[in-house]
């Protein structure tokens, strides 16, 4: 079955801290699904996406739109 990690196991399993964990989900960029209220991270998932990272060359970003400085659209800061 599909193993799941809490917020907790998952910060430990990527080698980040919980608070660098949240802004990746808010910023939508780790794969993650919410259940009654708990952020859970199927670790299968989180492997892909640790995979996909490394693919790109050193100094190869994916494009993203130009962050809005002063007026950002991002509603968790509302």
């Amino acid at each position: 079955g599909i193993q799941l990690l809490t917020t907790a196991e998952a910060a430990e399993y990527l080698r980040i801290k919980e608070r660098k964990l949240y802004e990746l989900v808010a910023e939508g960029v780790v794969p993650c699904t919410k259940v009654t209220g708990k952020w859970l991270f199927p670790r299968g998932d989180l492997d892909r996406w640790l995979l996909a990272g490394m693919a790109r060359p050193f100094g190869v970003v994916p494009a993203e739109p130009p962050a809005v400085i002063g007026g950002s659209h991002d509603p968790l800061l509302q």
